[in-house]
């Protein structure tokens, strides 16, 4: 059997997305064994369309792992298609790795105890409180970076990649969200979070997936948790700044985009990023209370809203599903 090993690098929305894609490629090479390198191994467990995932601080790993496999390194953010014409990052992933162009969705598999672990959470933390729980990431990886204030409130530096919600905002839109719902903030350990609101202790990065399937609703900006709310099929609530849904969307989402066009910001490398951030600014805090009360009532209505609807949100944005968004590959 000839061995490879693929390098997947990045943040873990991206490494969620390429995981259709790479069950694709295994799918159509059975003859071979197929290991990963990842940053993020533990959205990889339990796929057994794969030999291993091996984190990227494995030591020795070129010893290890690399020297006697065939190894690939896809990156889509280097593609003319990705950042020119604008396809899917899930095609761009597909045809570095099939040669087909797939809107491949992303997948995830979840052992049974971890999912009905969560459930239970979930069904224990409802009978406390008789609320519903509402998940809600209002920054990206670079974003909600900044020093706590003795009165909850935080100094957050500004977000150069464009992509995250300032707290003013996303303090108001939990707040009301609150008043039906538990909400609760997702974010890493070095940001700041939403003043006077839940965040998860302790939870593994599957745990936080496994709780996806048994809550009300996600809501996020261009960050991890648009991408896991797509392994389920499950609509998610998300606010566009300097990145663009039709790279990174899902049909499943609702997506929020500024009603000025930003200059696109694809690939967030180095040599566009900081004059992407001159150009647009934080294009991303256009959204107001017309935004709010249209994810409130659609929440409240079962997210029934037709995603390719144009409702009134206001001079600052606008509302539409992306067109090039990602589902299932034909």
């Amino acid at each position: 059997m000839e061995k490879e090993i693929i390098q997947i690098d990045g943040g873990i929305g991206r490494c969620i997305d390429f995981t259709g894609p790479l069950k694709k490629y295994c799918d159509k090479h059975p003859e071979k064994q197929v290991d990963v390198i990842c940053p993020h191994a533990d959205i990889f467990f339990n796929m057994d369309w794969i030999n291993k995932v091996w984190p990227i601080n494995t030591p020795y790993l070129f010893e290890t792992a690399i020297k006697d496999a065939r190894y690939k390194k896809p990156e889509p953010y280097d593609m003319f298609e990705y950042y020119s014409e604008m396809k899917h990052i899930t095609q761009c992933f597909d045809k570095q790795l099939t040669g087909e162009e797939g809107l491949v969705k992303p997948i995830i598999k979840l052992s049974e105890n971890e999912l009905k672990q969560a459930e239970m959470w979930i069904n224990k933390h409802k009978a406390e409180t008789g609320k519903d729980i509402v998940l809600f990431q209002p920054h990206g990886s670079s974003g909600g970076k900044g020093s706590p204030r003795p009165d909850g409130t935080a100094d957050v530096m500004p977000d150069e990649s464009g992509r995250s919600l300032n707290q003013e905002f996303a303090e108001k839109l939990a707040t009301e969200l609150q008043k039906d719902y538990e909400v609760f903030i997702i974010k890493n350990q070095d940001q700041v979070g939403v003043k006077n609101f839940k965040t998860f202790q302790g939870l593994s990065l599957r745990q936080i997936f496994a709780l996806i399937p048994y809550v009300k609703a996600g809501i996020s900006c261009d960050t991890f948790l648009s991408h896991a709310f797509a392994m389920f099929d499950k609509k998610c609530y998300v606010f566009w700044g300097s990145t663009s849904p039709k790279n990174l969307g899902y049909e499943t989402n609702m997506n929020f985009e500024p009603a000025t066009p930003p200059t696109i910001l694809p690939n967030r490398l180095p040599h566009n990023m900081f004059d992407t951030f001159k150009k647009n600014g934080e294009i991303i805090n256009g959204y107001g209370d017309k935004e709010i009360k249209i994810i409130v009532e659609d929440i409240k209505n079962g997210g029934i809203k037709k995603l390719d609807s144009n409702p009134d949100s206001g001079q600052d944005s606008k509302v539409e599903s992306s067109k090039g968004s990602a589902d299932d590959s034909k």
